[in-house]
């Protein structure tokens, strides 16, 4: 099939692994010139400076690290942001524009994107140097973090002696892990609150009803350590990541998570800090229902990792 054959992509500039490539009939070369699993603007002039070594027939191109798979197609589309967050971000459709700047770089010079990359380097220095992505307090505490920190001041046996002398449970306690199911009522609610039909008193009264009405079922079946139903929550990571600073939701970065399920994660953009508790109120809750022992549901950081975008 004409315009088909082997590819070869070379990342970290063009150096002697692109000569030792030789030429390959019927390939294509790419230099990956631009990195695609960031989703912000990155300075463009060390791409454009790049240049083919002589002596190859086929001079490589600039493209993607990868596969634009992995970012959101277009960033226009995502018009709830502000000026400043909405001109860094760079996903599939603004990626591709970019390369088609630094090809313009290639074979034109430098010089005919002059104005372009003025432009680019003054968003990537707004960027860098924001104060909503440089966070003092998280500087700071970072900072204070020592080996101490990831030691307990009780050995297990004193801890665990501790517990049950509070929690009073039998050898096997019997539990859920945690979730119970989002009815077409509880999504229905969800909706209402978030589209502004529903008033947020109303809306956490109509939660507080439903997980009254889960503490009781526990209670009935006779489990030993109940949970709170997590019904408000929407998913297992964007109730905590909508509650931090440094992160940013979408309204339409879809990306493949696995087969054909597609996620709409949060984006890193800044230092992560945590302003106020985001569990607390309902744990409160549950266990004002209950004499039996209602445990905390948190998300595990493994799921977090997996399903946020660290864009930095």
């Amino acid at each position: 099939m004409p315009g088909t054959g082997p590819g070869w992509r070379h990342a970290g500039g063009l150096s002697g692994n692109v000569r030792a490539a030789g030429d390959v009939p019927g390939s294509s070369r790419t230099l990956a010139a631009h990195p695609a699993r960031h989703l912000f603007r990155r300075p463009a002039r060390e791409s454009a400076d790049c240049s083919a070594p002589p002596g190859l027939r086929t001079p490589p191109g600039p493209g993607p690290s990868c596969s634009l798979l992995h970012v959101p197609i277009d960033a226009t589309q995502e018009t709830h942001l502000d000026e400043d967050m909405h001109s860094w971000l760079a996903f599939a459709n603004q990626k591709i524009e970019e390369i088609s700047l630094l090809t313009r770089a290639f074979n034109e010079g430098t010089a005919s994107i002059d104005s372009a990359l003025r432009v680019n380097r003054q968003t990537f220095e707004s960027r860098r140097s924001s104060p909503r992505v440089h966070n003092e307090e998280v500087a700071r505490r970072v900072q204070a973090v020592n080996q101490q920190m990831a030691q307990r001041p009780h050995a297990h046996g004193e801890r665990k002696q501790q517990q049950q002398e509070v929690l009073k449970l039998p050898p096997l306690p019997t539990t859920t892990i945690g979730s119970y199911p989002q009815t077409a009522d509880i999504r229905a609610a969800r909706a209402a609150y978030k589209s502004g039909k529903m008033d947020r008193e109303r809306y956490e009264a109509f939660l507080k009803q439903e997980i009254e009405h889960v503490i009781r079922f526990q209670e009935e079946v006779g489990l030993d350590v109940l949970v709170h139903g997590e019904f408000e929550r929407s998913d297992m990571v964007e109730y905590f990541s909508e509650q931090l600073s440094g992160m940013l939701f979408t309204q339409q970065g879809w990306v493949q998570s696995y087969g054909p399920l597609c996620v709409r994660p949060p984006i890193i953009y800044g230092d992560v800090a945590r302003p106020h508790p985001m569990t607390v109120q309902w744990a409160q809750f549950a266990q004002s229902l209950t004499a039996r022992p209602v445990k905390g549901m948190l998300t595990g950081p493994s799921d977090h990792h997996a399903m946020v975008l660290c864009a930095r």
